[in-house]
């Protein structure tokens, strides 16, 4: 659900008209020496004040939200990168739940 979830958070980033207006969003990859993607983070401001940064950490598959108004993430953004991974899932007739089963089963 991780990838659904960095994939769904990138669409938003970088297609979406953000609710609050924000002048800047940065999208900044970090790679290890190998050249492999490890984090990715986006920085949103507000003229000069910054308003939030969400790093998404990928060999760990987890995120952290940080900043002053992580408020606006939560109340704004987050439930939207969700409907984006709604969308995504029902675009590809599937649904949370069969990802899980089928993960499941590949595991045990």
């Amino acid at each position: 659900m991780y990838e659904l979830f960095k994939t769904s958070a990138d669409e938003y980033y970088r297609c979406r008209q953000l609710k609050y207006k924000c002048q800047h969003i940065g999208h900044i990859p970090v790679h290890d020496k190998k050249g492999f993607l490890i984090e990715t983070k986006y920085k949103l401001s507000l003229g000069r004040q910054g308003v939030y940064t969400i790093t998404l950490y990928h060999t760990k598959s987890s995120c952290l939200v940080n900043g002053t108004h992580m408020n606006a993430f939560i109340r704004d953004d987050l439930l939207e990168i969700l409907k984006f991974g709604e969308q995504n899932l029902i675009k590809h007739g599937t649904t949370g739940d069969e990802v899980n089963a089928t993960i499941q089963r590949l595991i045990l």
